[in-house]
């Protein structure tokens, strides 16, 4: 069995890294694909582990995510994309924490929100919503996230261009894929592989709901693929 889409607690899972190497005993292959984060990955030397990310990007002003995989950890492109994007954004977060204590009145203390940061984690929804919760407000995470969290989103978000991402993955040796191809903003999921084939990307990644029409693409395309139980031959 393999894995090679896992979150962590470093952005919106909810595993730290000694939960997922419980989890994946067993596993011939796996790999920990953080939302623009790689601190994880910086945690794990096995020899059945493949570094990876989930990196956001825009094409044509429409956010998308690429995996990228066994890319050098240690490359200064990867690394300062990655500083540039996560500044950014825990600043966007963290003022959406501030207006929604403001807001709501709820005087939560700032200090797990600063702690998250400190520790390296990129912020999201999950993380403010788990705050929140985490001081008794809501019955769950669905309802504090619906209820005080939705509306108070960041709306501008910092976004490095496709290209930028994907020479940086090849730079570091690694390869590129589009995450779930099928669920963005796009009239023509196609057109968007095409267009991304000719960028660079190596592949992309196979889905159960899609995985007629991935595999589908994939021989169109000649690309690569990964998935859940799906061989790590396929992506190095």
């Amino acid at each position: 069995m393999d894995d090679f889409h896992i979150h962590t607690i470093y952005s919106d899972g909810t595993d730290d890294v000694t939960d997922i190497l419980n989890l994946t005993q067993g596993f011939d292959m796996f790999s920990i694909t953080d939302h623009n984060n790689i601190n994880a990955c910086k945690e794990v030397h096995m020899d059945n582990f493949i570094p990876g990310a989930e990196f956001s990007c825009l094409v044509d002003q429409n956010e998308i995510h690429v995996l990228g995989y066994n890319f050098d950890l240690d490359n200064k492109d990867i690394n300062k994309l990655l500083n540039e994007y996560n500044y950014e954004n825990n600043k966007a977060f963290l003022e959406a924490f501030y207006h929604i204590n403001e807001r709501y009145g709820f005087n939560i203390d700032n200090s797990k929100i600063l702690s998250l940061v400190n520790r390296g984690v990129s912020l999201n929804k999950v993380n403010l919503s788990n705050i929140l919760l985490d001081n008794s407000i809501g019955s769950d995470i669905y309802e504090v996230y619906e209820k005080y969290v939705k509306a108070f989103l960041p709306t501008s978000l910092y976004y490095h261009k496709i290209d930028e991402i994907i020479d940086s993955i090849k730079q570091a040796k690694g390869y590129v894929l589009l995450a779930h191809p099928y669920e963005y903003r796009f009239d023509d999921a196609d057109s968007l592989i095409r267009k991304l084939k000719f960028k660079g990307i190596d592949g992309i990644e196979v889905t159960v709901k899609d995985f007629d029409r991935s595999l589908e693409t994939i021989k169109k395309y000649e690309l690569i693929y990964n998935g859940i139980q799906f061989s790590a031959k396929e992506i190095i």
